[in-house]
């Protein structure tokens, strides 16, 4: 009886001291949730850092103080460390969208390839599906103008996230250009899907479909032209340097051209401050080997404001750009390209950017007379107004 009397009481003191324990871990709990409210109200930044390392180092760990932990460091410009924590909240919650959007966005702000889609801040949730509309337009003014005239186009585009495995993008191209023999008017669709595989390995489908309209004074012609592009990319992020590797297949008129592409970005500062990036493509085309070399440098110059610089080497007529998906870019051969961008972004998610780039093309027709091949070399110079309304 005493024995079983002394079990008793030993089982209602374990009972009583686990639930004590308990308590002080639910108080402790909900103390430190509405601290970090406080602080985030505050945008209190360092003591959010400073209460989450304490928090962990006491193994207290869980999905909303990692976001947390993300959104501060990635307030405070470092987008290693957010990328770190974001990662481990989609580990404990891998159905949650918000998570995953920003570690897709940290990704970014560690390497980028794509001018106008150099810079995104955090992603909010308020719209699950819409998540940017891309509205641009530019003129390309040649220097030859007996033969290539100017051109005037729009670009309009939409970046929708169906789920978290998957994120569309439609396009909408207009193209006017004039000219003392004939007039062309160019409308391209285009549409892309991507699958996220994890978070550092992705695959892109794409699809275009360009409507050419020529009036040549005398008689009209139509031209169509379709363009499906497979390509898959990988990235790994060591320190500062963001690797990465890409390969993409086009076929373009019913010809097949493939690149393999690889990514050098280096962040010395740690932050989106100065970012230096080297990005060299191997590309065949028509059983023709060539290498693209695309060097750029982005600085920032004030809060929310960077200056972007890129060469171009290409030497080729078609390749592969705009994340992993090709471009028409006619037939006249590019040699180079150089472009300087402004880019500014708003509290409000809204991106503006001004560009300029100078474009050295060659045309190769025949002479009519010796029916000899000319090399006719013009450039355009061209200026692109963009904006980026993101949610």
């Amino acid at each position: 009886m005493c024995q079983q009397l002394k079990k008793i009481i030993i089982f209602v003191g374990i009972l009583i001291c686990s639930l004590q324990l308990t308590s002080q871990t639910i108080g402790s709990f909900v103390g430190l949730t509405d601290s970090i409210a406080a602080f985030e109200k505050q945008k209190n930044f360092t003591k959010i850092i400073a209460i989450g390392k304490l928090a962990i180092h006491r193994d207290i760990d869980f999905y909303k103080l990692r976001m947390s932990l993300g959104n501060a460091y990635l307030n405070k410009g470092n987008f290693q460390q957010a990328y770190l924590h974001f990662n481990k909240a989609y580990q404990f919650d891998p159905s949650s969208i918000e998570a995953l959007q920003n570690l897709n966005t940290c990704a970014v702000l560690n390497g980028q390839n794509n001018l106008s889609n150099y810079y995104k801040p955090k992603l909010g949730i308020t719209n699950q599906v819409l998540q940017k509309v891309y509205a641009e337009t530019g003129s390309k003014l040649s220097s030859r103008t007996d033969s290539i005239n100017h051109l005037y186009y729009v670009h309009l585009g939409l970046l929708l996230n169906i789920s978290k495995q998957l994120e569309t993008y439609q396009g909408y191209f207009y193209c006017t250009q004039k000219s003392s023999l004939y007039d062309v008017t160019q409308h391209q669709y285009l549409g892309i899907a991507t699958i996220v595989l994890n978070p550092t390995l992705q695959l892109k489908l794409g699809f275009s479909y360009l409507q050419a309209l020529v009036n040549e004074h005398f008689q009209n012609s139509q031209q169509t032209i379709a363009n499906f592009t497979e390509a898959i990319t990988i990235n790994k992020q060591i320190a500062n340097l963001n690797i990465g590797l890409n390969a993409a297949i086009c076929r373009l008129n019913k010809q097949e051209q493939w690149q393999i592409g690889a990514l050098f970005q280096y962040a010395p500062l740690g932050n989106d401050k100065l970012n230096i990036q080297f990005n060299p493509i191997l590309q065949n085309q028509n059983t023709e080997y060539k290498v693209i070399y695309n060097p750029s440098v982005s600085i920032k110059l004030w809060k929310n404001s960077w200056l972007i610089g890129t060469y171009t080497y290409a030497n080729t007529t078609n390749y592969i750009e705009q994340e992993g998906f090709m471009v028409h870019n006619n037939y006249d051969t590019t040699n180079d390209k150089f472009a300087l961008m402004f880019n500014y972004k708003t509290q409000s998610n809204k991106d503006f950017y001004l560009c300029y780039q100078l474009e050295s093309k060659t045309r190769k027709y025949l002479e009519p007379l010796y029916y000899s091949e000319v090399n006719q070399v013009y450039t355009f110079n061209n200026l692109i107004i963009g904006y980026t309304l993101k949610n």
